[in-house]
């Protein structure tokens, strides 16, 4: 509760509609508390300000750090969606795999002094096949080294962290999604034919409604343009 310099003025913030505004005031004043209701069409005789903070609607409203917001908007329209960001992490994740797998299988697995006929007494018009110059599996695991079993494991703590901020990732791509279909009125199939003005107009048409910034009651082009290269901005400010 804060009190300015206006006389017998007092400014209180609700959160709560159920909350009496003067249930705190009992002990400041010989009066006995008033209740005040959030009815319009009453005049209120008393010398109370009262500023109804709007619920939160769907989880848009006063975001708090509209920078990741916009930029996790900006994505989601790059990366064509939340089906095909989740295609794209998946593929990442299975490519890291693949090149571990083949890099140990190409260092251990392969005979290449048989492969290169580089053996005594080899000779070169004899036919190779693949069984002739890959080890067997038993093999394989006996050539390698712990050098290589320590940066495999390292390899898969690596992957690991990659999974868990794909996790992460998915998660707020979706919450991108609802934004997109309940809040933008656009659609994943409809990404394909809108070009990004008519994303940041329709960014804009719904601000009044969710007011997605608690700044302004307005936002233009220029705001989402600063919240999304702010951070490259300061990079180069820095740089300069």
């Amino acid at each position: 509760m804060a009190h300015f310099g206006r006389r017998d003025v007092t400014y209180n913030t609700l959160n709560n509609e159920l909350t009496p505004p003067l249930a705190g005031l009992a002990e400041n004043v010989n009066a006995a508390p008033t209740m005040i209701t959030l009815d319009h069409e009453h005049e209120d005789t008393t010398n109370v300000i009262i500023h109804k903070v709007p619920k939160k609607k769907d989880g848009w409203t006063h975001i708090d750090d509209l920078d990741s917001f916009f930029t996790r908007m900006y994505r989601y329209y790059v990366r064509g969606g939340f089906y095909p960001m989740i295609m794209s992490d998946f593929f990442c994740l299975f490519q890291f795999i693949f090149i571990v797998w083949f890099s140990t299988f190409l260092a251990h697995c392969v005979n290449y002094p048989r492969l290169f006929r580089n053996e005594p007494n080899a000779t070169r018009t004899d036919k190779l096949s693949l069984n002739d110059v890959i080890y067997s599996s038993s093999e394989c695991v006996e050539r390698i080294s712990w050098k290589w079993w320590c940066l495999v494991a390292l390899c898969a703590i690596i992957w690991l962290m990659r999974f868990i901020l794909s996790m992460y990732h998915l998660v707020q791509a979706y919450d991108t999604k609802k934004f997109y279909n309940n809040a933008l009125k656009i659609q994943e199939s409809d990404l394909a034919w809108v070009n990004w003005s008519t994303i940041q107009e329709r960014v804009r048409e719904a601000q009044p409604e969710h007011h997605i910034c608690v700044h302004k009651q307005e936002i233009n082009e220029l705001d989402i343009y600063h919240r999304i290269l702010r951070f490259n901005n300061y990079m180069v400010a820095m740089v300069n």
